[in-house]
């Protein structure tokens, strides 16, 4: 993944986004950023194949929806994805009940399944698993840049210690494990667990690109044997069709 330093027009600070990406999210404010016409003022003139304008076509649908305007006088976006996150985070820290365990199964296997996400799904056609792969893993990096540069998660003690880089580091990985990987496992992997696991594994390394390891070693530490072999499993087979796609 290449990346470029852009400077958020809104907030006016740098920060380090995918290179190949038509909207980034300012990790200092939060502001979406457009970036459609410098992508295509790089591209070239040679005509894209059918199946490749198809795809360009579905995804611009699917980011016209994933990302709505929040702020009218702004014009700020927000990411409809980013719920899923925190939603498996919530549901992962507090399904403990035979109840909320259904309940979450319940939200989680339904999310894609809302209307606001079906007619673009059903346009997708051939493309909805290459879609949904790449907006999750999308979606992935912008939530765990957020952990990563929001002090009220980076914090203990009712907020009033900040924790040390490497601390938000083994926190964040330590919630992919236990409430992401092992829960979505543990409730019979509904809906897109498997593109879903993929996105989160995929991401830690991009997000923390020196802490890489902390993740494989935080996923030794607090998964079983068998849910560290089904995990990595699901990641390698979304990853070569990623690749086929």
């Amino acid at each position: 993944m290449e990346e470029i330093r852009i400077i958020c027009p809104a907030c006016g600070q740098p920060f380090q986004a995918d290179a190949a990406k038509k909207h980034v999210f300012c990790v200092n404010c939060g502001t979406m950023v457009d970036r459609t016409a410098d992508i295509e003022a790089l591209v070239g003139k040679a005509p894209a194949s059918l199946s490749d304008q198809h795809y360009e076509t579905v995804k611009s649908a699917f980011e016209a929806v994933r990302f709505p305007v929040i702020d009218k006088k702004t014009g700020q976006k927000g990411d409809r994805l980013v719920e899923l996150w925190t939603t498996l985070i919530f549901h992962g820290q507090n399904s403990r009940s035979r109840w909320a365990t259904q309940a979450a199964t319940r939200d989680i296997g339904q999310f894609f399944e809302r209307k606001i996400w079906q007619e673009v799904l059903e346009q997708a056609g051939p493309d909805r698993s290459r879609l949904l792969i790449d907006e999750l893993l999308d979606s992935a990096v912008v939530y765990l840049s957020a952990c990563r540069d929001d002090s009220r998660y980076g914090s203990k003690l009712l907020g009033m210690v900040r924790m040390s880089g490497e601390a938000v580091v083994a926190k964040t990985a330590s919630d992919i494990c236990q409430n992401i990987i092992a829960f979505l496992l543990r409730i019979n992997q509904p809906g897109e667990t498997a593109a879903i696991i993929h996105a989160i594994v995929m991401a830690f390394p991009r997000v923390f690109p020196a802490q890489r390891q902390v993740l494989a070693d935080v996923m030794a530490e607090l998964l079983t044997p068998e849910e560290q072999t089904t995990a990595l499993t699901l990641v390698a087979r979304v990853a070569e069709q990623s690749r086929r796609g």
